[in-house]
């Protein structure tokens, strides 16, 4: 029974003295949880690692950039928006035709004016020509902003004391961009119906009632900024005038002015040519031969002949629109008797001739020109005949033909007989 006591006094001991050790101790909670995140889990962060060190040269620490340092020079005008221009009276293409040295042939507008025709007909001779002709024989420029891209003889552009009406309207008519061609200009020929039409010359412009078919008026250009002034002869009329103009000798083509002024024509007795013997055979020695060294170079070669050198110029002119070649064929101080389909119409001077036989060489786009016949005369001159295959403002193939009496004068020829043929003559 004491060992019982004892042993319960002991426990009852043990147990107090455990529980004031424990009031000592501040009681332990548990910790909470965090609420689960919404969206994706994050990954545990680890302890960045640094970058390996790279194995070129290390670049150099950026610095702030310096603004550019100021130009030399003058300043540039701060800009300023562009104003409209202010609207143009009359039709917009072609341009209206104005009088040299009124229109645009000055300043910024004028020198766009002239430089998208030029680039045009630079495009128009290489789509045109094609691999016959040699890119360095084509003429750079058919005309210039104020005037022809050759010295004209008879002086330029001049206004005339005709009743026709004046180069102050537009009488470039443009570049037809629908409709088919229609062929060479018919040139008409008057029907004798009364005596006071009898003994009048064929060739002088009468009464449109006396005529079958219409007149021109104007030209028909592939360059729309093409104006009367960028032809060198100074005497043409755009107007049929009854008696105060004669046909042009190139009327066919549409390109060219129609008519001439009268009084620029001299009625003669015309040469009478008589042509003996075969064709004759002749070498080119022109800008495309294999002996040329430069420009025109052949023409002196020792094994050519006089004819030779002769009838390449007059192709290099026409088919290069090459207006220097015709210097030595065309001199000053001669008339040219001129033909139109085989009948004389008047003669002109040699210094007409040649401006206006080198308007159409400048405005006419040739494909090619082909010497089809050489022929001796009695007298000791050359019977030329060629054919001119060209593209007419609606970009259709025409062909005419000319004819040339060359006569010998001393040790060259030249010309003083030219006829413009619509058939092969």
């Amino acid at each position: 029974m004491k060992r019982l006591l004892c042993v319960l006094s002991g426990l009852a001991l043990f147990t107090s003295t455990w529980v004031a050790a424990q009031s000592k101790v501040p009681p332990t909670t548990p910790e909470k949880s965090p609420p689960p995140q919404k969206g994706p889990s994050k990954p545990p962060t680890t302890p960045e690692k640094s970058p390996p060190p790279q194995k070129g040269p290390s670049k150099p620490p950026t610095t702030p950039e310096k603004s550019p340092p100021p130009q030399k020079g003058p300043s540039k005008p701060p800009t300023t928006p562009e104003k409209s221009p202010p609207p143009q009276k009359g039709p917009s293409n072609p341009p209206p035709s104005t009088p040299r040295g009124t229109g645009p042939s000055k300043g910024p507008s004028g020198d766009d004016y002239l430089r998208k025709g030029n680039d045009y007909l630079r495009k128009g001779d290489d789509y045109l020509r094609g691999p016959g002709a040699p890119s360095e024989f084509r003429p750079e420029e058919r005309r210039r902003d104020d005037g022809p891209a050759y010295q004209p003889r008879t002086g330029g552009f001049k206004p005339l004391p005709t009743k026709a009406p004046q180069p102050t309207q537009p009488l470039n008519l443009g570049r037809p961009s629908d409709g088919r061609s229609p062929g060479l200009a018919s040139l008409p020929k008057p029907v004798v119906s009364s005596s006071s039409n009898r003994g009048s010359l064929p060739y002088l412009v009468q009464r449109s009632e006396a005529y079958r078919v219409g007149l021109r008026v104007g030209y028909y250009h592939y360059d729309p900024y093409w104006q009367p002034w960028h032809y060198g002869y100074g005497y043409y009329v755009y107007y049929p005038v009854p008696g105060d103009c004669y046909f042009s000798p190139y009327y066919y083509y549409w390109t060219c002015p129609p008519y001439i002024y009268s009084r620029r024509v001299i009625i003669v007795t015309p040469r009478v040519v008589v042509i003996f013997g075969d064709p004759l055979r002749w070498v080119y020695c022109g800008y495309g031969s294999r002996y040329n060294y430069g420009y025109g170079g052949g023409y002196h070669y020792s094994n050519y002949s006089i004819v030779d050198e002769t009838v390449s110029r007059l192709v290099d002119a026409f088919r290069y629109s090459d207006v220097s070649s015709l210097d030595a064929l065309v001199p000053r101080n001669t008339t040219v008797d001129i033909y139109v389909d085989g009948d004389y119409a008047y003669s002109l001077s040699s210094d007409d001739y040649y401006d206006i036989t080198a308007d159409m060489i400048e405005s006419v786009y040739t494909r090619n020109f082909v010497v089809e016949k050489v022929q001796k005369t009695r007298d000791g001159g050359l019977w030329v005949v060629a054919r001119h295959e060209f593209v007419d403002a609606w970009n259709a193939q025409q062909r005419t033909w000319l004819t040339f009496y060359l006569e010998r004068r001393g040790d060259r020829y030249v010309i003083t007989q030219a006829g413009t043929y619509s058939y092969r003559p």
